[in-house]
């Protein structure tokens, strides 16, 4: 019987070879790891966006005006009429707020009226990367008229029922995610304010005569 034991040699390729594969599972299990994790993140980025987007479809429905300043660095949206305090004379007026930046809030009251430390706004998210609101194209005409000196003008206005776009970034851990929603209103608008402008809102269709 051969009783020798292991060689410095061969118990040094032997402690080689385990600590190949233990590199190689060790390296296995953390990419599957940061693969989970990964996934997870998406699914509850997903999640957090589907929430927001139904909250502010929520918040927008029943909107009885639209004053809107909307760009890549800022959004307000109030959804109602103000009182000279700026409270919302209805119950479902509201105001969104959001900057580059910061939280976006769902305020019951016009946010200006407020100081920034001492905002009771209800926090919608804190990952939000980027919202834009935007006036679907189906709903914006253009038409020319002709007034009693025979002086051609091109009017634009919208027409009911009022379609928003939302377009939602948010990023949570390096971690990004893009949802959109269209929000049909409910109520008949006259008017909509976007950026400043106020528009003339018709009815979808144009009367005989």
């Amino acid at each position: 019987m051969n009783n020798k034991g292991l060689s410095l040699i061969e118990l040094v390729v032997a402690l080689a070879i385990s600590s190949l594969i233990i590199t190689m599972l060790s390296a296995l299990i953390l990419n599957s790891m940061k693969s989970y994790n990964k996934q997870s993140l998406n699914a509850d980025l997903q999640n957090e966006s589907q929430v927001i987007l139904n909250s502010l479809a929520d918040s927008i429905m029943e909107s009885t005006i639209i004053d809107l300043e909307s760009n890549a660095n800022k959004l307000l949206l109030y959804t109602g009429e103000r009182d000279v305090n700026g409270l919302f004379t209805t119950s479902t007026g509201k105001c969104i707020s959001w900057e580059n930046g910061t939280t976006l809030y769902r305020f019951d009251e016009d946010k200006s009226n407020m100081q920034p430390a001492d905002m009771p706004g209800y926090i919608m998210s804190e990952y939000v990367k980027s919202i834009t609101v935007t006036v679907d194209e189906s709903c914006r005409k253009e038409k020319v008229e002709v007034d009693l000196a025979g002086n051609e003008t091109t009017v634009v206005y919208y027409t009911n029922p009022i379609v928003l776009d939302v377009k939602l970034d948010i990023e949570k851990f390096k971690e990004k995610t893009t949802t959109t929603q269209k929000v049909r209103l409910r109520n008949t608008l006259t008017s909509i304010k976007i950026n400043g402008t106020t528009y003339e809102v018709r009815p979808s269709y144009e009367p005989i005569g």
